[in-house]
């Protein structure tokens, strides 16, 4: 072989993927790129894997979970992103993948898509469903407001809860209301008021600000919480147009801190006037049914002008149904009379004297129930009659 011929290399595999890693590396450092998420999956090793496509080409990704913890959205499949990695090649299969460091939502701000994602999860669960409200009692005898005890905000609520009823107990629960230990501090609040169970009410509040400021209140974990919460929540951050989670999971939003506040606490002079006049309507509903009364004792005082009469038209009415009486128990008797003649013709001889004997007692004990029946009868009537005058002549005195 000529000395000068060139010695041929042979590579290993192993040899040949960990020179086209460092080629890949050296080229390829760190860049940045752009494409659409498929393929994805979020195995329980707890990184992301997914692909990133365009239309005509496809490289396998992946965002380790001590990288992913920096994202302010979850990926998913047709999301285009703008990512920062570098290239990697995965010896055991000889292939190359993109290990993102970095990634955000193309055209789409990350914050943003992350309350689109939170606010579609938690409204398929369930979470802001109009059933699963609690009503805000009429009348709270307490009302914690969580809120920063240095904003305009607790100001405005002070205010206007000690215009409205200032005889309403109301205890500060402080906490940051922007930053990144806001969410845990709000948390935290609500949590330890459902455990005193004292509050009736409670208000979560803040002045307004810019969509990251406002980003605690669009928490997965504070809108599971004032869900979870026995005591009814009121919503009272940023400006009437502003809308985070907490709006939305809340038993009630307002559209201010102020409007809270005025949600929350009935004005006492508003309840005064209410007062008074069920006072007004009750005094003029009780004048009526006395003088309906009053007109009704009237007209009976004018039937009984003359008691004196009533009494001996009484006795009248009593004389003609004693007659009647009188006459209906002669009828009887003399019915009874004339059966038994009837009955006698009809008996022989033999036994006449026996029958006619006890037909006799038969009559005799008749005649007696019939007197006894009638003066009874009669008794009862003018007893009746008697009383009857004796009331009348009471009345009259």
């Amino acid at each position: 072989m000529n000395s000068n011929t060139p010695v041929k290399k042979i590579f290993t595999v192993t040899e040949l993927t960990h020179s086209i890693n460092e080629t890949l590396d050296s080229k390829f450092s760190f860049f940045w790129v752009t494409g659409e998420i498929s393929n994805f999956a979020s195995p329980g090793s707890g990184h992301y894997y997914f692909s990133l496509k365009d239309s005509k080409s496809l490289i396998n990704s992946v965002i380790f979970k001590n990288q992913k913890k920096n994202l302010k959205f979850r990926p998913e499949n047709g999301l285009e992103i703008i990512g920062f990695g570098r290239i990697s090649v995965y010896p055991p299969r000889g292939t190359y993948q993109v290990i993102f460091e970095y990634m955000e939502p193309k055209g789409l701000g990350s914050l943003q898509l992350l309350f689109e994602q939170t606010k579609e999860k938690l409204k398929n669960q369930g979470y802001f469903e109009s059933e699963n409200k609690k009503e805000l009692p009429f009348f709270p005898e307490k009302i914690s407001l969580v809120t920063s005890p240095t904003g305009a905000a607790l100001r405005d609520m002070l205010k206007i809860i000690g215009s409205r009823f200032s005889n309403i107990h109301t205890e500060i629960y402080p906490v940051t209301v922007q930053g990144g230990k806001a969410e845990t501090e709000i948390i935290t609040a609500v949590k330890k008021i459902n455990e005193i169970k004292t509050s009736d009410i409670i208000i979560i509040a803040r002045g307004g600000g810019s969509f990251e400021d406002l980003m605690p209140f669009n928490s997965e974990k504070l809108a599971k919480t004032v869900f979870k919460s026995k005591i009814p929540v009121v919503s009272g951050v940023g400006h009437e147009t502003d809308f985070t989670i907490l709006d939305f999971v809340a038993d009630l939003r307002a559209p201010t801190p102020t409007a809270a506040a005025e949600y929350s606490v009935p004005s006492k002079s508003d309840l005064l006037n209410t007062v008074n006049g069920y006072e007004r309507q009750l005094k003029n509903s009780l004048k009526k049914f006395i003088e309906q009364k009053r007109q009704k004792l009237s007209s009976s005082v004018k039937a009984l002008k003359d008691p004196e009469k009533t009494i001996q038209n009484q006795r009248l009415r009593l004389d003609e149904k004693s007659e009647k009486l009188e006459r209906r128990i002669n009828r009887k008797f003399k019915t009874a009379k004339e059966k038994l003649e009837n009955l006698s013709v009809k008996i022989t001889e033999k036994k006449i004297d026996a029958l006619f004997s006890k037909q006799k007692k038969e009559h005799e004990r008749k005649q007696s129930d019939l007197i006894k029946n009638f003066q009874a009868v009669y008794n009862k009537k003018r007893l009746q009659v008697t009383w009857c005058g004796m009331i009348l002549l009471n009345k009259t005195k």
